[in-house]
């Protein structure tokens, strides 16, 4: 007996089907990619932790600096602008730079975040990495990284011009080392839900915490954020250390 094949209709609903399951299970397939990439980002930063850590330990626990000092050897923050920098067309190596420049971390994709979708600040945008190219704008030619860094500071606007950096032994537990990049709304690397964008947050005791939190992206609309507004980047650091 010859057996039928399948008919016009059932072929259809076969696909119909298959493009069903598709549409109920691709959500949940991307929703499992981000929170691997989330997973990635926390990895990256507890290694900036760790980076740091030993860097301070050759340098009477300093912080990586920005390359600028006040007399006497003191470190200063000169603003919140720099703190994606990496390296700048001089070829001096700054702030996390110097992790690299020391060896204390090689691989160029711990200094990117795998959600970041700004090409500025994306490894494959520094072909061969790290060059001294920076891919248009205004900005003097450098590497930027994908992540901010937060050389804590000691205010000392009464007695010097420019905050200093503070030494290891010096912080507070609870203070951020570093986060995702805080530089504009457009740059928000977890940011699949605008109503809910997530940070990472580094402590210096290299523990990373992922916070669920818009506050930041209305402080980054108030003003000049990703340039020479210190305080109010300040806010936004503090604010991620208080949300839960």
């Amino acid at each position: 007996m010859r057996r039928k094949g399948f008919t016009l209709i059932e072929l259809l609903v076969v696909v119909a089907i298959i493009a069903l399951l598709i549409a109920i299970l691709l959500p949940s397939l991307t929703k499992a990619k981000e929170l691997a990439r989330i997973t990635q980002c926390s990895s990256n930063l507890r290694q900036h932790a760790y980076g740091t850590v030993f860097y301070s330990q050759n340098f009477k626990n300093w912080l990586p600096p920005y390359n600028h000092k006040l007399s006497g050897g003191k470190y200063t923050f000169v603003v919140n602008h720099w703190h994606r920098w990496f390296r700048t067309g001089a070829k001096q190596f700054q702030l996390l730079g110097k992790l690299y420049e020391g060896g204390y971390l090689e691989d160029g994709r711990l200094f990117y975040c795998p959600s970041q979708e700004n090409k500025t600040f994306q490894l494959e945008t520094y072909e061969p990495w790290p060059t001294d190219y920076y891919p248009g704008g205004n900005a003097s030619d450098g590497v930027r990284i994908g992540y901010t860094y937060n050389p804590l500071y000691e205010d000392t606007s009464d007695v010097e011009p420019e905050p200093l950096f503070l030494r290891i032994q010096d912080m507070r537990p609870g203070r951020a080392l570093g986060s995702d990049l805080l530089e504009n709304v457009i740059s928000v690397a977890h940011n699949d839900d605008p109503d809910a964008p997530g940070f990472n947050l580094l402590l210096i005791d290299s523990s990373v915490s992922f916070k669920v939190t818009s506050e930041p992206v209305r402080l980054m609309k108030l003003g000049d954020f990703g340039g020479y507004n210190f305080p109010l980047w300040q806010q936004t650091i503090e604010e991620l250390e208080r949300t839960p």
